[in-house]
This record gives structure tokens, sequence and C-alpha cells, in this order.
């Protein structure tokens, strides 16, 4: 994946991130933000259970790494990356991903999800990594059902239960990012335990 990073947009005045910044005609002003993973951490590790959420986010991450899935993208959303204290709700309980994975060489869906089950399994992710989680393979020759599932989470996560628009941020799988993101993430843990 070519990376062409932006920077995260500020909320807007209801909380959310917007759902597009500038010109609302080009596809880059609008959401899903693809952002640095290093960004994200920095940006939404403001207290000590979004940071908790964020540990267990990246060990997720490392655990989809370990199983060979470093090519592909994650979108990102729910409470984790709104202004919590602007719209009204409590503190997160996890943090909302989509995971678009591109299969590694030499594997096939069965050979990987019989190796790597966990990984797989949403209701072990939700509690070991307060990680609420569905993947999809990218490796697939039905491009209708590729867009049709792509338009499906577009559609529930870009408006709020209220039906507002709102954006989400995008993350590359790759893992170039993921040491400095968890150096960021402690050096947060240890800043607000000094406090």
């Amino acid at each position: 994946m070519v990376a062409h990073f932006r920077s995260i947009p500020e909320w807007d005045r209801r909380g959310f991130l917007p759902e597009f910044t500038g010109d609302p005609m080009q596809a880059s002003s609008h959401s899903p933000y693809l952002v640095p993973l290093t960004d994200f951490v920095r940006r939404f590790g403001n207290t000590d259970r979004r940071r908790n959420i964020l540990a267990g986010f990246l060990e997720y991450r490392a655990a989809l790494h370990n199983a060979g899935l470093v090519r592909g993208f994650q979108w990102v959303n729910g409470s984790c990356i709104a202004n919590t204290a602007q719209t009204g709700n409590r503190e997160p309980n996890d943090i909302d991903v989509v995971t678009f994975y591109r299969l590694p060489d030499g594997s096939t869906q069965e050979s990987l999800y019989a190796a790597f089950h966990s990984v797989f399994d949403h209701r072990a992710v939700l509690e070991k990594y307060s990680t609420d989680t569905s993947t999809i393979c990218l490796d697939s020759d039905n491009m209708f059902y590729l867009l049709k599932v792509a338009a499906f989470w577009h559609t529930i996560w870009s408006h709020t239960e209220q039906g507002h628009r709102k954006g989400y941020v995008a993350l590359s799988l790759s893992n170039d990012m993921d040491p400095a993101a968890g150096i960021i993430l402690d050096e947060q843990i240890d800043t607000a335990g000094q406090r």
C-alpha cells in the first residue's frame, strides 16, 4: 500500500471527526483519513482508559503481524476517536476496527484461519485486546462483494446513531510504525503516572 498520509482533522462542534475537510468534491478530502499510526496513538491516547485500549489494539496488530498480515489497511471508528467529553458519552469501552488484509504469500484463507484462528475470533479478540473487529480478505475475485462490504462499513461508520454525518480514520496494516507507536504509548503512560 502506497501511503499518502495526512493529518488527523480536528473534531467538529459535535465532538466527531468531520466527514470531509477542504473541497467536498475531492475524494482526497473525505473520510476515511489515512493517518500514520504514530499520530493516531499520540492523538487518541489522552486518557488512562484510551491508553489501555490502544495498548490492546497494538497487541492485536502484533498478533495480526505474527500471522503474516502486514499488507492492507484498517478502518478505525467509534467512541475511541471521538471527543467523548464533548459528545456526552462515557469513556470508550473498546476500539472499533475493520481490517482489510492481503493473504501472506503461500497462504489460503483456510490455512490462515486454521493456523491463526484466534485473530479471526471476534469475541476472543474483543475480550483479549479490547478491539471490536471484523476482517475482510482482499484476495477475492468477487469485486462486487468487496465493494459491497466496503460500502456497508462506510455507510454505518459515516453516520452517528442520530443520523449526523461524521468521519473516521484509516491506518496502514504494515508493521513499520508499530515499534514507534508503542514507544509513544509507553511515554504517555509514564507521563500520566508521574502526575
